[in-house]
């Protein structure tokens, strides 16, 4: 797989993700978005990633969150890491992503 088709088929789950949160804010105030869809999403595409290409996404301004996201599908262990240096980014959202990610996975440290 290419970086353009990566950024593509990110694209597309992205749309997923936010007609997910539209739905549920229109059809009921504390309704809850389905990421479980989002993540089934990532987790099928992370089969087709290798290091390298994550490497490159995570350098492609605009995809450090969907980096970041995909690399826990892909190895939890070297997500945590990935995550843990983006963990005080000036970035809210990636701070956010970063931590979660960075927590999410420390139940699997030795």
């Amino acid at each position: 797989m290419r970086l353009d088709e990566l950024t593509r088929r990110l694209d597309a789950i992205a749309w997923h993700e936010q007609v997910e949160h539209t739905l549920a804010e229109r059809t009921a105030p504390a309704a809850v978005p389905d990421h479980a869809m989002v993540e089934r999403e990532l987790g099928t595409l992370a089969g087709e990633v290798d290091r390298a290409l994550l490497d490159a996404l995570e350098a492609e301004d605009g995809y450090l969150i969907w980096a970041l996201r995909l690399a826990a599908h892909i190895d939890p262990a070297a997500a945590r890491e990935r995550a843990r240096a983006y963990c005080d980014s000036s970035n809210a959202r990636v701070r956010y992503w970063a931590r979660r990610i960075a927590r999410a996975n420390e139940a699997l440290e030795p």
